[in-house]
């Protein structure tokens, strides 16, 4: 089959934000007058598995639990009767957070997101059944289609990969569009919607023709109603869920949540949607129908993926920190459900020819709970103007100050990693991996000791991350959740161009939004190339007069040393990483440094 690259391409209209209030005034929040309610949910068992378990997969048929563990290249099979761990199944490197299941052919596939590669398990025998190769670009969703026995797979930033389950070969490429993360399939519609950041929009694919059909304003990853063919997005950018129509290709409202979600999983025949947040170590319980949150839960620590056995109502969540599954008993969310005109399937839905395409709303991060008003999607905000004042000799912390008492209990770090994602990054570095390989191993590293705390403790060191290329992605705001962060620096993707300006003046954009009490703000820039001399350094020391504290990281044999030394503005705050194992040693030194910033605690010695 062709390579098939937005073969139909429908009108996609420019709308200035004067009309988008008009045009799209008509999604609402869903009725949340009944929010935090009594839920019937409870938690019923913990289960442990293995290392920094990421993903969840059901196949109710056979009542069988699949769990990523990503830091073991395995996969925990539990049994859903007796909720206990029956085998391990090695995998490929770094089993991602997206687990497609086939509950009528008893398949199950995941992404190695570590070597590019889909692993095919077998869930009867519960043995690998097959591996495809052919997936570089750090795969990240993955949905299936068992009518057509295809998979779908994001990867590459911009490429949904189209793989014959038959004959286990990669058949064709479709272009999503840039920053794709992941995919959910509607196999009566013939659709697939594909996730994608800077733009926030979910792109809708017909999987009939391979080709692009709209991108519609509403971001999060996806999971569908099969009963309604709705599609519900957990917004992973604002505290909130954004519901879909899949027939009519428009979207409808959004359901505020308390915290900000990462996934979510629907049981269909009980009305049921739960969504997973890491940084309160909780999960919310949501009535699908009423379009009302009915409690949360906690569970462990860092809770990512999440999937329902639609056949017992148990709901299995992956506790990233907490090397375990929480296992919740779930019960009818609604007096409407089954049987329901509303939660009746249609024998044969008829999707509108071409779902509606407009211009991407701008998360709230202010969304409540207990909203009652209509909220239709804002014009996306402006950057954040700098305007604070360079910081003056009145600290908080005196010179005499020493490294024992370093960091303070009541000062925290807001740092932003910037890192480069150009097409160089893809090269082999020393030890065999490319160098963004590396880079991502050093921020993860860099994570790793850091005091993050999740709410309702304000207090805590947050990260943000931001990529540069032709332009410069703010892949993840500040966030204190370790998950997000992990899976935010896996999902960065190489493309052309070394713009490291403009990656400088988006963390400093970031940075200069936020409350600085008690908080130093910092980035740290990574590139591998040569850059823009002037407009690095300009960049640079435009955000060093913000009181932004500036660390410049070179790595490889080809970067421009000196142009590097001049945006760090001071040889004390550049490092030369020849190699992955002198980057990782950097940024973990760098963890201990930026709390301490030496022009704060020994007088800028």
């Amino acid at each position: 089959m062709p390579q098939s690259k937005r073969l139909i391409r429908p009108l996609r209209p420019v709308v200035h934000l004067v009309a988008l209030a008009v045009a799209i005034a008509g999604p609402a929040v869903l009725d949340a007058r009944s929010a935090f309610a009594q839920s019937g949910a409870r938690v019923i068992a913990t289960v442990p598995v293995g290392r920094a378990p990421l993903g969840v997969g059901v196949d109710s048929g056979l009542r069988r639990v699949f769990v990523t563990n990503s830091q073991d290249d395995s996969v925990s099979m539990l049994d859903g009767t007796g909720d206990t761990v029956l085998d391990t199944i090695p995998v490929g490197r770094r089993p991602f957070f997206h687990v497609a299941v086939d509950d009528v052919g008893h398949r199950v596939y995941i992404t190695n997101n570590g070597d590019g590669t889909l692993a095919i398990i077998d869930a009867v025998s519960g043995g690998l059944a097959d591996t495809v190769a052919g997936l570089d670009g750090a795969p990240e969703g993955v949905g299936v289609h068992p009518g057509r026995k295809r998979a779908y797979v994001t990867r590459g930033g911009h490429t949904l990969s189209v793989i014959d389950l038959e004959r286990r070969r990669v058949l064709s490429d479709i272009d999503t569009g840039a920053f794709n993360h992941t995919v959910a399939i509607d196999a009566a519609l013939e659709r697939a919607y594909v996730s994608r950041s800077d733009p926030d929009v979910l792109t809708v694919i017909d999987l009939a023709t391979e080709s692009w059909l709209a991108d519609l304003p509403a971001t999060g990853h996806p999971a569908i109603d099969p009963l309604t063919h709705r599609v519900y997005l957990a917004d992973f950018r604002a505290p909130r869920v954004w519901v879909v129509d899949g027939i009519a290709g428009r979207v409808v409202g959004s359901i505020p949540l308390g915290h900000r979600p990462l996934l979510l999983a629907i049981d269909a025949a009980r009305g049921c949607l739960y969504t997973t947040h890491p940084a309160d170590n909780r999960v919310t319980v949501v009535d699908m129908v009423g379009g009302r949150v009915l409690g949360t839960l906690p569970v462990g620590a860092e809770p990512a993926g999440i999937a329902a056995d639609t056949s017992s109502g148990k709901v299995y969540v992956a506790n990233t920190q907490g090397n375990s599954v929480t296992v919740i008993q779930g019960e009818a969310c609604s007096d409407a459900v089954l049987p329901s005109p509303t939660r009746t399937p249609t024998a044969s839905p008829s999707p509108s020819a071409t779902p509606t395409p407009t211009s991407s709303p701008s998360p709230s991060a202010t969304a409540s709970p207990s909203s009652t008003t209509v909220e239709p999607p804002t014009a996306a905000p402006t950057a954040a103007t700098a305007t604070s004042s360079p910081p003056t000799a009145a600290r908080l912390f005196l010179p005499v100050l020493i490294r024992e008492s370093c960091p303070p209990p009541d000062l925290f770090i807001d740092v932003v990693l910037v890192l480069d994602a150009s097409l160089s990054m893809l090269d082999s570095g020393p030890a065999g991996k490319t160098k963004l390989a590396d880079a991502k191993e050093a921020a993860r590293r860099f994570i790793a000791p850091l005091r993050l705390t999740a709410p309702p403790v304000a207090a805590g060191d947050r990260v943000a991350i931001v990529s540069f290329n032709t332009r410069a992605q703010l892949v993840e705001p500040l966030s204190s959740s370790a998950s997000v962060l992990r899976i935010a620096i896996e999902g960065i993707t190489a493309a052309s161009g070394s713009r490291v300006d403009l990656g400088i003046r988006r963390a400093a954009d970031v940075l200069s939004g936020t409350s600085r009490k008690g908080r130093i703000p910092a980035m740290v820039i990574l590139s591998d190339g040569r850059v823009d001399a002037a407009a690095a350094v300009a960049a640079s020391r435009d955000a060093r007069a913000l009181g932004i504290e500036l660390y410049v990281v070179g790595l490889g044999p080809q970067h421009d040393a000196a142009t590097l030394a001049a945006m760090a503005l001071n040889p004390d705050r550049y490092f030369n990483a020849p190699d992955s194992g002198s980057l990782a040693r950097i940024y973990t030194d760098l963890t201990t440094l930026l709390p301490c910033p030496p022009a704060v605690f020994w007088g800028g010695r």
